[in-house]
């Protein structure tokens, strides 16, 4: 029941499905859709954006619209490791067509408009037209399903408007009609100098290199980075630890070990300080070994070999996971490994699931 001039219980909605909404009016039924899109009203989108980490097999090659009148719309270059575009046609133009373009020959492409239902799309033709809104944005999404990507069918979406383009289509507000006059871009791009420039590069390893305009390697350390230098890495190699000047901050150094009153954050792989209220637990794990005793004292290496793979099993530093104790089996083929475990991050529990969960 709803009553005049109140607001109605709050109703909760999905991610990129819409929802179907009936208001019954004096006998009369008013019938309408609400779609929670990518995209929010400052033009920014999900982020870390889904194409960033979907293998070449679930992206598209390309994505490319078109007016009523047969001219490309007004839309910044595609990339397949972006999801989210905007794009402009004239005022007289009333509708567009959109061409795909999958990185996998066999993969399926879909599409639909205003979160309606999903049609089938051939691979570089045109699909049926479109209608764009006269005010406001119109939705269109293309998913793309590949038996060759193990995960779920990317979706991009391209918000499309109608009016006179005054601005370069690179700028979402300028002060004139140039590449340089831009005031302000569409997402993501980002302003500098007076321009829109897509700052993210698609392979790992490189960043965005403001000063060339073009994507440059990351410091040998890093696998990804916001510069070129040492301390600016956001992603680490294996068996290395991203450590921050602050919990704030993003980007760091990548150490092999964390400093004396740190401990590495398994999930995150950052070196992080406990919290005062955190309590840190040590605790004890048993290994054992199917080796002789004789080859295990013969063998110097076993004991530095055990703690490091533990560790890295583990998720964590190779400082919190210390050598114990050791006992012979009672048939002497097997050896018993006891393991002293020490970080505020990992409880017992844990441990064991990890360890299950590598076995």
């Amino acid at each position: 029941m709803l009553s005049p001039g109140t607001a109605s219980e709050y109703v909760p909605l999905s991610l990129g499905e819409p929802e179907s909404f009936v208001l019954e009016l004096a006998g009369a039924e008013y019938a309408f859709r609400i779609m929670r899109a990518h995209i929010a009203s400052t033009g920014s989108g999900i982020y870390p954006d889904p194409a960033r980490g979907c293998p070449p097999a679930g992206t598209l090659a390309g994505l490319s619209l078109f007016d009523s009148m047969g001219q490309p719309a007004n839309m910044a270059w595609f990339t397949p490791r972006v999801s989210l575009y905007f794009a402009s046609i004239g005022e007289t133009a009333n509708g567009v067509r959109l061409v795909a373009t999958p990185n996998d020959p066999d993969a399926e492409l879909e599409w639909r408009l205003d979160g309606g239902k999903w049609d089938f799309l051939v691979s570089g033709l045109t699909s049926s037209p479109a209608a764009v809104h006269p005010t406001g944005w119109t939705i269109l999404e293309v998913r793309v399903t590949s038996a060759a990507s193990s995960q779920e069918p990317l979706i991009y979406q391209v918000a499309v408007s109608r009016g006179e383009i005054v601005c370069h289509p690179s700028c979402q507000s300028c002060r004139g009609p140039g590449a340089e006059d831009c005031e302000a871009c569409f997402a993501p791009l980002v302003l500098h100098g007076s321009r829109c420039l897509y700052t993210s590069c698609g392979n790992v390893g490189y960043y965005f290199n403001a000063s060339i305009k073009r994507c440059a390697k990351c410091h040998p350390k890093c696998v990804e980075c916001s510069d070129g230098s040492e301390e600016s890495c956001t992603v680490c190699p294996p068996s290395t630890y991203l450590l921050t000047t602050s919990d704030l901050a993003v980007v760091g150094s990548c150490e092999t070990a964390c400093p004396f009153g740190y401990f590495v954050q398994p999930t995150s792989q950052r070196c992080k300080r406990a919290p005062p209220t955190l309590a840190v637990e040590r605790f004890y794990m048993r290994l054992t070994l199917r080796v002789s005793v004789d080859d295990f004292l013969e063998d110097a290496d076993t004991l530095r070999t055990v703690l490091r793979v533990a560790a890295e099993t583990l998720a964590v530093s190779p400082q919190d996971v210390r050598f114990h104790r050791w006992d012979s089996a009672l048939s002497g083929l097997a050896v018993y490994y006891y393991l002293e475990v020490e970080n505020p991050f990992l409880k017992r529990a844990d441990a064991k699931d990890w360890i299950l969960g590598c076995s």
